[in-house]
């Protein structure tokens, strides 16, 4: 975090001090120039430093103090009280009340984070009870009320603006008025950024302020600008009376000692701190606690919040008296709470509040820990679940099986949900699940976030796991950027078995339109191993094009031909001058065309839905058809025609599962 390297420079300084056997004018001129070199390299303005440095002596004067005095403790002291001055100019900040309509102006640099910590403010305030809205005055910056509308519809809070009035005044004073009717008691305006030299600006600035007589004025400023904050915070305090200082992208590299300078420019104090670009990463800033952290002295009123949050009320006596005591035992911070209590406590509240999908999370055990399985139990008997989920990772391999049937004796495992798609695990381990629980898959996650969520489908996962790539998936993709006229012709071909380079040279471009290119040939058979090797997809892509200009300079005849041999090594060499590239690279697109030829070629015979529907053609991707697919030896591994139709059918009650909970086919 931003100031983590002032904090250990300054920690250092002190330890340094407290390791000297006496404390002398020596020791404490060493320790004051080592923070002061830190101060400074952390942009903290060098008038500032200077001041604190003597304000520092002034304070402790060795010669004057007498024998027995805590000399290291009185030094400590003086230095946390001097960096708290240069934090807190010792006037509060004004203070919404709920109730009561509040107008908050923000002000700042552009590119500061003011739009985005306009929002944050209103979003903090809004959990605490409060009535927010936004009002985006920034006429400046194009996109500036887009952004606006789209964080305040997301964290649900009223916005105003406009796309075609130019005047931030008669914006402002329109949008006050129409929150202030619908009673809304914080009332935040968002205006444009500027720069000191900015004259109009600034006049823009003093205008709105003039004409919605804001309560507060926040400046907003980025941690990252160094020795400029100073100057800077003070042109917008000599423009308009700023009255609290909100410090921006703390969780960058920023040095950060310009929050210092800006607040003494300003004199006003800072209130909060953005850490992050998410709407709950930005805390209430308090200055003995933060200034605490930076002298590695801790945030006892922090920890004692946290404290308040999460230990029972009744248990909070009995803590801080151990606490007071100095009695830290592991049992203090070793809190053993039950399972099933909780579980039964969360699934009698969510229904009370009428929740139609409650979903209990358990603890992570494995096969060998019999005192967690029969926790398990007790919490399956206690809440009697409609379903309850085997949750595999993919990657576990050989384990699986046995894993899974564990599960399966302790509950009554209903599904599967298999994790971690995306990574480099084989996936036969899901195989081995559903054998073991004889349960379904029925979603599969295939990343970190919310939206890389599958629901699982047997015949493209089976295909994928054969190399055989997703048919249903690829035609849907197909369905959507081939034209329709075109598809009939497409699929024609495609059961013919004939395929030729022009046809591989149309499916490249096809596949280019249909987004990520890694996500379409994971879909086509022998594609995603060979050409799409794995973290590689921006080179694949480039080799395709590559490709697709090699075709570019073949003949007609050379395009349209279904015979490899017709393609000489004179015939290459010529290709290979007319597109700019290597004999060898040619030599490599003619292998891998002769290897998906090979491939395509087993679909030959494939039945063609009438009126040439592709989805329809993904529905009659049977065992039959891939067992077509399949190399010999592996069909006979899995038991032969009989064996990939039961395995199909094991994996596939998907639509069943899903039906439990009002979805699947109607």
């Amino acid at each position: 975090m931003v100031l983590a390297e002032l904090g250990t420079s300054i920690s250092r300084a002190l330890q340094q001090m407290s390791n000297a056997t006496i404390i002398d004018e020596k020791v404490l001129n060493e320790c004051l120039n080592e923070i002061t070199r830190a101060l400074l390299q952390s942009d903290v303005q060098f008038k500032l430093v200077r001041d604190m440095q003597t304000n520092i002596k002034k304070i402790v004067n060795l010669d004057d103090l007498a024998a027995g005095h805590n000399k290291r403790k009185i030094i400590q002291q003086a230095i946390f009280n001097e960096l708290c001055k240069m934090l807190d100019p010792g006037k509060p900040s004004f203070t919404p009340k709920k109730a009561k309509p509040s107008v908050v102006m923000f002000v700042g640099l552009q590119g500061s984070g003011k739009t985005t910590t306009c929002t944050k403010y209103a979003y903090y305030h809004q959990k605490k009870g409060w009535r927010p809205s936004l009002v985006c005055a920034d006429t400046f910056r194009a996109g500036a009320f887009d952004q606006l509308k789209q964080n305040a519809t997301k964290a649900k809070i009223p916005f105003y603006g406009s796309y075609t009035e130019s005047d931030p005044v008669k914006i402002a004073v329109e949008g006050v008025e129409r929150f202030k009717k619908e009673n809304c008691d914080l009332i935040i305006v968002d205006t444009s950024g500027r720069h000191k030299q900015e004259a109009a600006l600034f006049e823009e600035m003093r205008q709105v302020a003039e004409a919605t007589k804001p309560d507060l004025v926040i400046f907003v400023m980025d941690s990252s600008i160094g020795q400029a904050a100073y100057d800077q915070a003070q042109a917008f305090k000599q423009s308009v009376s700023v009255g609290a200082v909100i410090v921006t992208k703390m969780d960058g590299h920023a040095k950060g000692g310009g929050a210092l300078s800006a607040v003494a420019a300003t004199k006003s104090p800072v209130i909060f701190i953005g850490t992050g670009e998410h709407m709950d990463e930005f805390e209430v800033f308090d200055v003995k606690p933060f200034v605490s952290r930076l002298l590695g002295m801790g945030d006892w009123s922090g920890f004692m919040d946290k404290i308040q949050e999460v230990v029972p009320m009744d248990q909070q006596p009995e803590l801080l008296q151990k606490l007071s005591e100095g009695n830290f035992t592991l049992r203090i911070i070793y809190t053993e709470s039950d399972p099933v209590k909780i579980a039964v406590e969360g699934v009698e509240r969510f229904k009370k509040e009428n929740c139609d999908l409650i979903i209990v999370d358990t603890s992570g055990r494995h096969k060998q820990e019999a005192a967690l399985f029969e926790e398990m139990r007790q919490v399956a008997e206690a809440t009697k679940p409609d379903l309850v989920i085997f949750v595999m990772d993919s990657s576990i391999g050989q384990a699986a099986y046995d894993q899974a049937q564990a599960f399966k004796q302790s509950v009554s495992v209903g599904a599967v949900i298999v994790t971690k798609m995306d990574g480099h695990a084989k996936g036969g381990g899901a195989l081995s699940a559903v054998a073991a629980t004889k349960s379904p898959v029925i979603f599969i996650g295939t990343g970190e976030h919310m939206d890389e969520f599958e629901v699982f489908d047997v015949k493209p996962f089976v295909s994928r796991l054969l190399g055989m790539g997703d048919w249903s998936g690829f035609m849907d993709k197909i369905q959507e950027v081939v034209p329709m006229d075109q598809q009939p012709e497409l699929l024609q071909k495609l059961s013919e078995g004939n395929f030729t380079l022009r046809i591989m040279y149309e499916q490249f471009q096809n596949i280019m339109k249909m987004g990520p290119i890694s996500q379409v040939f994971s879909m086509l058979p022998g594609f995603s191993a060979e050409l799409m090797p794995k973290g590689r997809e921006k080179e694949s892509s480039a080799k395709i094009k590559r490709y697709m200009t090699m075709m570019d300079s073949m003949t007609n005849e050379e395009l349209d031909s279904s015979n490899p041999k017709l393609m000489n090594e004179s015939r290459m060499m010529r290709i290979a001058r007319g597109c700019g590239r290597q004999l060898i690279e040619v030599m490599e697109m003619m292998e891998e065309y002769k290897r998906l030829a090979k491939i395509w070629s087993k679909m030959k015979g494939l039945k063609i839905p009438k009126k040439g529907d592709m989805s329809a053609l993904s529905r009659n991707m049977n065992a039959q058809n891939m067992s077509k697919v399949l190399p010999p030896q592996m069909l006979k591994q899995i038991g032969g025609m009989g064996g990939l139709q039961n395995l199909m059918k094991q994996m596939g009650s998907t639509k069943d599962m899903m039906g439990m909970f009002g979805g699947g086919d109607k």
